[in-house]
């Protein structure tokens, strides 16, 4: 739902096109994958009524740049049991992929490009009989939903880590909305074009440095070198020289911290700011600290796990790929 607040647009959310947990609540140990649409077990020739959902029906996730994936089949079945009686059935639900445990870990995917496929196989009396005319059941197996371009990811900030909006006021990260603008660095504003947010449950990287500015951070969420290159926070060191909003600081202490609730972060650039930056200048002060937002994160991760992909001939890297899934 499209709004205008001071000015800029923002987005609310539209209750109607939300799903409910399969378990009540969000767990954020869990690999979910929402799905809505139609399966139809007939054609333009031939009528079909499904009767059964079969076992090879399933949902499958692959890694699109080292390879690999993960699959589940429990669901399946009881999404679609509805189907039953009718050539076509609308589905529309919130798929757990961790109800086989693991099955489909967080860990296999997490900060990854991830593609999404749904393939449906039922057994269907499309008219056809045998010699007795007794119906011939068939074989009916589609792809009904495909997503190309999925990321599950935690790169985040810890509630409360204040960030410096266009009029240099400090804000908490949790207020920030799409449409608000904030600082970067060298006197830029960047428009906020989306806001993730999840929950954590892992210690968290908590950075000081020489002039006392302090952020909080998920171990993945990336920061910008003396030398404009962009980095984890778990690689940062004690000495280490990090761009600030005061300028290049040198880092006093890098200390584990134990945390237990809301993470956020940013998207940030309309096509027309991104147009004019540079690599690495999707980026905003957290806690003083120069970072990347969650733009940043994916090409940060992505350039660090396929070096070898990266590499290879444009021929080969679908082999690549298919050798990488089979190892798995």
């Amino acid at each position: 739902i499209a709004a205008i607040l001071n000015g800029y647009p923002t987005w609310e959310g539209d209750p109607g096109a939300y799903w409910t947990f399969p378990s009540g609540s969000y767990d954020y140990s869990k690999v979910y994958l929402p799905l809505r649409g139609q399966f139809d077990a007939g054609s333009e020739a031939t009528d079909c009524i499904i009767q059964s959902i079969l076992p090879g029906s399933k949902a499958r996730l692959t890694l699109k740049t080292n390879g690999g994936f993960c699959v589940t089949s429990a669901p399946i079945q009881s999404i679609f049991a509805g189907a039953v009686g009718y050539r076509a059935y609308d589905f529309n639900a919130l798929l757990d992929f961790s109800l086989v445990p693991l099955e489909c870990p967080m860990e296999t995917i997490i900060n990854e490009e991830v593609k999404a496929n749904l393939t449906v196989a039922v057994q269907a009396d499309c008219g056809r009989k045998d010699a007795g005319g007794n119906p011939v059941l068939d074989l009916r197996t589609k792809t009904v939903a495909v997503l190309e371009n999925i990321f599950y990811l935690n790169s985040c900030l810890a509630a409360g880590t204040p960030v410096v909006r266009a009029d240099g006021q400090r804000v908490p990260v949790e207020s920030i909305a799409p449409g608000d603008k904030v600082q970067s660095e060298g006197g830029k504003v960047l428009t906020v074009v989306d806001v993730s947010r999840g929950a954590e449950d892992k210690p968290l990287v908590h950075l000081r440095d020489e002039r006392g500015q302090e952020v909080r951070l998920t171990s993945t969420h990336p920061v910008v070198t003396a030398a404009g290159k962009v980095l984890p926070a778990s690689r940062v060191k004690v000495n280490d020289r990090l761009r600030t909003r005061l300028g290049i600081t040198r880092i006093t202490s890098v200390t584990p911290v134990a945390y237990e609730g809301q993470v956020f972060n940013l998207k940030l650039g309309t096509e027309a700011e991104l147009a004019r930056l540079q690599p690495n200048e999707q980026t905003f002060f957290a806690g003083g600290f120069l970072v990347g937002d969650s733009a940043t994160q994916v090409r940060m991760e992505t350039d660090a796990k396929q070096p070898l992909a990266r590499a290879l001939p444009r021929a080969w890297k679908a082999d690549f790929r298919n050798s990488q899934a089979r190892a798995r």
